[in-house]
């Protein structure tokens, strides 16, 4: 039994499938099994599967019939058996150390909930993400909606996806959606990366992003939604819709302005009663928002520095 499952769900990845293979083999941490699944690939990466299976005895291939990631991530940690599990996809590429650092991080602090790392990408763009390594700062992120951790960086405890499965009502984003979940459902364990690079992560234009960016900005709201009445917060629908104009940086007009302004500052007090906003992410976005639409000095001149953006609408405290 491997120490480490390693999640592969690939979909027509010829053209790359052997780069994240061998990325993924020629780990300095060794002990784990490579699980893939095919998901109906119309292309030669079964093939591709089969050859590197029968060389290397860590490779188990499954294949489905395009029963998209959440269900394929979920056969496959029903059949995984390591007491970690990481993601991988078949077109990213690891760096030599990434399990080697994520498992002794884990292993080092029971604390953490699910690993990450920075990741630098290729392809279609050349950046360096660099994802949080200070778990409120993760957390602040979730509840606006956005990525806190690169997917196919992820490492964590097995039983974590086995009691809380990923969830195809949010396809585009389960990745978002398991994270905001699980950060409700296990409030003191944390959400960071590894603030080095660990993945390569290929950008290119049939990514989910530029193929379905309205079809994940609906499905944002319906978690938004969810997120905030756990924490005691209804939002209706336009309140959600008012919610990712500041998250998105959208130029409004004056009353949507003032939609804004009230539900963000709602969507912050609901975030506070359980979390702190340590690095200001929730003011980040709203200074932007503000710029953004031409309103800098009104919402944001001598804002004391440990208070959140929308005190400066109230007396200071040297009045």
């Amino acid at each position: 039994m491997a120490k480490l499952s390693v999640l592969m769900p690939v979909y027509n990845v010829e053209e790359h499938i052997s780069d994240a293979l061998d990325s993924v083999l020629n780990q300095t941490f060794s002990d784990f099994e490579l699980l893939v699944l095919d998901d109906g690939s119309t292309d030669s990466t079964p093939a591709i599967l089969q050859r590197y299976a029968a060389i290397d005895s860590r490779i188990h291939c499954f294949t489905s019939a395009n029963q998209k990631v959440a269900k394929c991530l979920n056969q496959l940690v029903g059949v995984a058996t390591g007491k970690y599990v990481a993601r991988m996809d078949g077109d990213d590429l690891c760096r030599p150390t990434r399990f080697e650092k994520q498992i002794n991080a884990l292993e080092s602090d029971s604390s953490i909930g699910v690993i990450g790392s920075w990741v630098k990408t290729f392809g279609d763009a050349d950046e360096t993400w660099h994802y949080r390594k200070d778990d409120n700062f993760s957390k602040a992120l979730i509840a606006n909606g956005v990525t806190a951790l690169c997917h196919p960086s992820w490492m964590m405890l097995r039983n974590y996806l086995l009691e809380q499965p990923y969830d195809d009502t949010y396809r585009f984003i389960i990745d978002r959606a398991w994270l905001a979940h699980f950060a409700l459902k296990y409030p003191d364990k944390k959400i960071i990366a590894i603030p080095e690079v660990l993945l390569d992560y290929r950008v290119h234009q049939q990514s989910v992003t530029g193929q379905h960016f309205d079809k994940m900005e609906a499905k944002t709201q319906l978690l938004l939604k969810h997120y905030y009445q756990t924490l005691g917060l209804s939002l209706s629908d336009e309140a959600l819709v008012d919610f990712c104009h500041v998250v998105y940086c959208r130029t409004v007009t004056t009353l949507e302005f003032e939609r804004c302004k009230a539900v963000y500052r709602d969507a912050y007090n609901a975030f506070c009663s359980k979390y702190t906003d340590d690095f200001f992410a929730f003011k980040e976005k709203w200074i932007k928002f503000c710029i953004k639409n031409h309103k800098p000095a009104e919402y944001y001149r001598n804002i004391p520095a440990d208070n959140f953006v929308f005190l400066a609408e109230q007396p200071s405290r040297a009045d």
